[in-house]
């Protein structure tokens, strides 16, 4: 019986704390000076208003929010970025800028650089650096 309701609280737990949302490439080879498309996975049930925005933040700088377009159970966007860029932080608004999905004051990370370990692990080191940045221009709290 305790192994039981260990398991229930360990899986409520995970529910409770856990988005299952996700931001990715939709090509995972990032090519140099061509626009990049991310594509926005919500969670299961999770209404998203028709006029949602992505806002992006990289390198100290907050572009103007680009759309999601809605595509078979999925969003797309396009951004054109600096190919030096490592990482890329992302939150989900809608029109009034009202956060919608915000990956539970995390926001979504795209790593950019990390086709070997030492690329990975400088593109980390770059978020950590820029954690505080983040915070304050996205509504995050990433400790």
């Amino acid at each position: 019986m305790k192994k039981l309701l260990v398991l229930f609280f360990l899986i409520s737990f995970k529910i409770s704390f856990c988005q299952e949302g996700k931001i990715y490439l939709k090509n995972s080879a990032v090519v140099s000076g061509v626009e990049k498309v991310f594509v926005y996975a919500p969670p299961k049930g999770f209404l998203i208003p028709d006029n949602a925005f992505v806002r992006i933040v990289y390198q100290l700088n907050m572009p103007q929010p680009v759309p999601l377009i809605k595509k078979e159970g999925t969003y797309e966007f396009s951004l054109a970025l600096p190919d030096s860029l490592n990482f890329v932080m992302f939150t989900i608004s809608d029109g009034k800028k009202n956060m919608v999905d915000d990956n539970n004051k995390k926001g979504f990370v795209v790593y950019l650089k990390e086709e070997t370990k030492e690329e990975l692990e400088i593109s980390k080191l770059n978020k950590l650096q820029l954690s505080f940045y983040e915070n304050s221009a996205l509504g995050l709290k990433i400790k």
